[in-house]
């Protein structure tokens, strides 16, 4: 073996050396940075352990959402509806610069929230670009799966927006 090496050395080759752990580290931190980047580049940005779509990261449980609704008078509102007896007819929040995940994370907050007349003066403050000369009826709709794998979806009343500001629902409460 020490003949070997005496050839190798005469010859100017060098005995290979075991690669440093920083080189080691950055060769696998460099293979799974390209490898997520293909990944996001086949699939237009979404891969699932980093999706924003609630269907794959949250994908059985349970979720809430806001739906706004125009209606004629404050006494139109009711309190536990399902989607085909909701009052009045839906208000697009997009146009007037609300964004629909921005309410229902608002509605989520204000559930919580102890001061009640501070609750109704955010929940008017923020729909004010949507309420026009008719009240607003907002309730917090709940979805999830039963025992069927079916999706059911409630609506309750959170609270209402006319001219003299808003009230919110307590009795209904999710």
């Amino acid at each position: 073996m020490n003949g070997l090496n005496e050839v190798r050395r005469h010859a100017g080759v060098r005995p290979a050396a075991a690669p440093a752990p920083m080189k080691r580290f950055r060769l696998a931190a460099g293979s799974l940075l390209l490898a997520y980047a293909l990944l996001l580049a086949t699939h237009r940005g979404e891969f699932f352990p980093f999706s924003v779509f609630p269907m794959f990261s949250k994908a059985g449980r349970s979720w809430d959402r806001a739906t706004v609704r125009e209606i004629a008078t404050a006494s139109e509102a009711v309190c536990v509806a399902d989607a085909t007896r909701l009052p009045g007819r839906a208000v697009a929040l997009a146009p007037v610069g609300l964004d629909q995940n921005d309410v229902s994370e608002a509605l989520a907050r204000l559930r919580a929230d102890a001061d009640e007349r501070a609750a109704e003066a955010m929940l008017a403050r923020l729909l004010a670009p949507a309420r026009h000369a008719r009240p607003l009826a907002v309730y917090q709709a709940r979805g999830s799966l039963d025992s069927a794998r079916a999706v059911q979806v409630s609506y309750r009343l959170f609270g209402v927006i006319d001219g003299d500001g808003a009230k919110l629902a307590r009795a209904c409460a999710l």
